[in-house]
């Protein structure tokens, strides 16, 4: 799960935090988006950090685009999804868009 400062997500999704910060100029973000899932970066520990920065009050929500099922469900358990984009289809995953 979520490894804290030394994970690999924490740097990479922190130094893009700061430059949406920077480039938005605002303190906080309504809703942040992981717009694809790495390989060398499991979705548990983006998760995490994304529930760090809600705790923090620095982004209100998260969402994921481009991942499918599996991928939202194991992040949803660590930190509530709050939308998805791309490849989810609502009419074919019902289920799915329950969980949200």
């Amino acid at each position: 799960m979520f490894s804290g400062q030394n994970s690999v997500s924490d740097r990479f999704t922190s130094r893009n935090y700061k430059k949406s910060l920077k480039r938005l100029q605002t303190d906080y973000i309504e809703i942040y988006y992981q717009h694809r899932q790495y390989e060398n970066i499991p979705v548990e520990e983006v998760a995490g950090f994304m529930q760090k920065l809600i705790d923090d009050e620095k982004i209100l929500n998260w969402g994921l685009s481009e991942v499918g099922e599996e991928i939202i469900r194991r992040a949803h358990k660590v930190c509530p999804v709050a939308a998805i984009h791309g490849r989810n289809d609502r009419k074919k995953n019902k289920k799915l868009f329950d969980l949200l």
